[in-house]
């Protein structure tokens, strides 16, 4: 399921992010504080108030446990381009989840918010969220920068 964070979430986002394993390929650090850990938290939030989009929470359909989060907003935390994301804790990895909530996340953006195209930045070593870009149907633009690190930029076309 995916659905807007609550407040009762931050428990749950924070042991994902102050998980190393996460964001060995992200090209920042993990958090180390509750405080680090919100501020992150509420800079998705703004995107959700100045855009109508941001990451949204990945939960389990059976138990409403949060495993991660996915979603939209602006390429770099500035736009106009649109990139997608997402990120899971490491125990959730290889199930799908990422795959079949990115998909979702896709289609939302070209649907209700009407975008023409959507990027999706990736690691250039973490070989899984590539599979995950590809499964969505992007293509590999190629090397580029993402707020200073090195990634793979691919990019979905709206139909």
């Amino acid at each position: 399921m995916i659905r807007t964070f609550r407040e009762d979430d931050l428990p749950a986002v924070h042991a994902i992010y102050t998980d190393s394993v996460v964001w060995r390929y992200m090209g920042f650090g993990p958090t180390t504080t509750i405080e680090e850990t919100r501020e992150r938290h509420e800079r998705m939030l703004g995107y959700q108030r100045d855009n109508g989009f941001t990451f949204w929470a990945v939960t389990l359909a059976d138990t409403d446990e949060l495993v991660g989060d996915c979603g939209l907003i602006p390429l770099e935390g500035v736009g106009p381009e649109v990139e997608l994301g997402y990120r899971f804790g490491s125990a959730h990895w290889g199930k799908g989840y990422a795959t079949e909530a990115a998909i979702a996340c896709r289609d939302l953006g070209f649907d209700r918010y009407g975008l023409e195209r959507i990027y999706v930045d990736v690691h250039p070593e973490n070989e899984r969220s590539q599979n995950v870009a590809r499964k969505l149907g992007a293509r590999l633009l190629g090397p580029a920068k993402h707020r200073g690190f090195d990634v793979v930029r691919f990019v979905i076309d709206r139909d």
